[in-house]
């Protein structure tokens, strides 16, 4: 993904978010899977080799926008990552399970994505509406009750206005 797609992009994904170390190339890690490319970048951090998760997923995470970025939550650790809908797994870097668990993502991603675009960064976030898992989710908010003052004015906002009438007649002309 280009310089230019970074800075136009409202949300950031794995594929961006976990990058080749300064000095190698962009597209040094483009053979590698977006889920799997937070190894990579582990095993930079520390310059070590980490281990491998078997291929199999298992479960199903529900993806959620957090500060800008594509999450998942770890069911064990509670430990979040950045995520992709391109590759839609993770596996816990904290954990270290066996098995990658899938991750659930809105059948509209870019809708999503567009809900947080006009926000500052800090401020981009966005659950899908069955996610009770998330830590950080607002509790809905239930309809305010209306009162008679309310209702008065709702019903005043709604009806016609009065037809003019006719002005009123001079009574002691000039």
């Amino acid at each position: 993904m280009g310089a230019e797609a970074l800075q136009l992009q409202t949300v950031r994904r794995a594929e961006d978010f976990y990058t080749p170390p300064p000095g190698k190339p962009l597209d040094a890690w483009d053979l590698v899977p977006p889920a799997e490319r937070v190894i990579a970048y582990m095993e930079h951090l520390e310059q070590r080799t980490w281990p491998r998760p078997a291929p199999d997923v298992v479960g199903q995470l529900i993806a959620r926008i957090d500060a800008g970025r594509w999450v998942a939550q770890c069911p064990t650790c509670a430990s979040a990552q950045v995520v992709t809908p391109t590759d839609p797994r993770m596996w816990c870097v904290d954990c270290k399970p066996d098995t990658w668990i899938g991750v659930r993502f809105p059948s509209d991603c870019e809708g999503a994505e567009a809900t947080v675009a006009d926000l500052p960064v800090s401020e981009r976030f966005w659950w899908a509406d069955d996610d009770s898992e998330a830590w950080n989710k607002p509790p809905e908010s239930p309809a305010p009750e209306l009162t008679a003052k309310m209702l008065r004015v709702l019903e005043q906002q709604n009806s016609t206005p009065p037809e003019p009438s006719e002005p009123p007649a001079d009574e002691g002309g000039v």
